[in-house]
């Protein structure tokens, strides 16, 4: 085994000796190292700062990592005795990865900076900076306080993004350390569940003791296992009744206290992978059954609509309070009425009391509503296989109040925006031919 020895003027750099090794270790050449089997190396240096570490080097010529990078200051020719800081502390701890939620004010993100050194009796003060060189630039989002020795974010960040920064130490005789920290933001789950559905509703059809009701509650997150996720109650919008629920083993959201017919209560719960919380308010409805009861005239498939098409349901029964509800949120409420009017896409359902009072009602079954373009027939007249000098026109039909676009292989084709006829097709060829692949998009007319 040899060893190999990289000296500096920057943390990294081998301008002054060359480790003929890169930065992760391994080897340029497929030699020795640089001073053979000795572990002692003289070298002469004049005045000034160096970083230093260094490698073994074994008989097929691997190299090992470098060592922990070590400060040398030569003052009036001599070597400035003792140890340079050999750590540095964000609140207390050495991690080199911090996590960051993505929901977290930039504001409030601050960590206390402090070092430790085996000279530290010896020191009078550290100063923390942000080191950049040719290699490396830290973010602009963050800076230190060095009235208190704080490092903070100065503008928002980005979800999703990893942020490494570097910080430097340097104590009172100019020894310095340096650390490379990763900041990851972590995004929040992805949806939190309601026993299997994604809803914000709960409705429960007759009075409930204590514990009686009880819905499980499901994080989705992509980046971390379920078992993981931790869930509480919060405070925010849609609390009213936290006071009132808790939230047991398996994950499990129960009533501490009965619950009465015509009682509507709103809870606010949180799930959390550790770093960052998705909320969610949750809206606990009483009803009578909850019979499934369908709409009078609904179909049992989904409706498809152009823009600005709308969808007339009606309710067996009338004259009641109608709560409409559409992929699971509520969009309206209307009185003394048995009609709902669908205009877009999406999951729709409505739950409306059965003797006008709003102490309890039905919940239909759910309608859907999907965009839909209508097919375009092409006609045309003879064989579509042409020679040359021959002309065809092409016809596209299709409902009323559409616009066309024409297609070449796929490609549209400039200017035949908005016809119904595409003009007749001229082929320069001798041979026969077929006909190039002509297609027809619709576009619903915005004129």
């Amino acid at each position: 085994m040899t060893f190999s020895l990289r000296v500096g003027k920057k943390p990294g750099k081998s301008d002054v000796i060359d480790a003929e090794s890169n930065r992760d270790g391994s080897r340029k050449t497929p030699t020795n190292g640089n001073t053979e089997n000795n572990t002692q190396w003289d070298i002469q240096l004049p005045n000034g700062t160096y970083y230093w570490s260094v490698q073994s080097v074994d008989a097929s010529f691997a190299g090992s990592n470098f060592s922990q990078e070590s400060t040398l200051i030569i003052q009036n020719d001599a070597i400035v005795a003792g140890s340079a800081p050999s750590q540095i502390f964000l609140n207390g701890s050495s991690k080199d990865t911090v996590y960051l939620s993505q929901n977290q004010l930039f504001s409030t993100v601050k960590y206390k900076l402090s070092t430790y050194s085996v000279d530290s009796a010896k020191i009078t003060k550290y100063n923390y900076s942000l080191y950049d060189d040719d290699d490396f630039t830290n973010p602009a989002i963050f800076a230190i306080d060095t009235s208190v020795n704080n490092l903070y974010l100065k503008g928002a960040y980005e979800k999703n993004l990893t942020y490494n920064v570097r910080v430097r130490v340097t104590d009172s005789r100019g020894l310095a350390f340096d650390k490379q920290i990763a900041f990851v933001v972590v995004a929040a789950p992805n949806n939190l569940l309601l026993d299997g559905a994604t809803t914000s509703f709960v409705n429960y059809a007759s009075a409930k003791e204590t514990e009686q009701l009880n819905v499980t509650m499901t994080g989705v997150d992509d980046r971390i296992t379920a078992d993981k996720l931790t869930y509480t109650l919060v405070e925010g919008d849609g609390s009213e009744n936290n006071s009132m629920f808790g939230i047991k083993t398996n994950n499990i959201l129960y009533n501490k206290v009965p619950l009465k017919l015509a009682d509507t209560l709103r809870v606010r719960v949180a799930v959390s992978n550790g770093y960052a919380s998705l909320e969610k308010a949750i809206k606990i409805y009483s009803g009578c059954d909850f019979t499934s009861v369908k709409f009078t005239d609904a179909k049992s498939e989904a409706y498809k609509i152009c823009e600005g098409d709308i969808v007339n349901l009606t309710l067996a029964k009338t004259g009641v309070t109608v709560n409409l509800f559409k992929d699971d949120a509520l969009i309206s409420t209307a009185s003394n009425t048995n009609k709902v009017s669908l205009s877009a896409p999406g999951k729709y359902y409505a739950i409306y009391s059965v003797d006008g009072t709003n102490s309890c009602g039905n919940k239909t079954d759910s309608v859907f509503v999907e965009y839909s373009v209508p097919v375009t027939d092409i006609s045309y007249s003879g064989e579509l296989t042409i020679c040359s000098n021959t002309e065809k026109q092409l016809i596209a039909t299709a409902a009323t109040g559409y616009k066309y676009q024409w297609f070449r292989n796929d490609q549209v084709i400039n200017g035949l925006t908005g016809l119904q006829s595409m003009p007749k097709m001229l082929v320069n060829t001798r041979s026969k031919l077929p006909m190039p692949k002509i297609a027809v998009q619709l576009q619903k007319r915005s004129y």
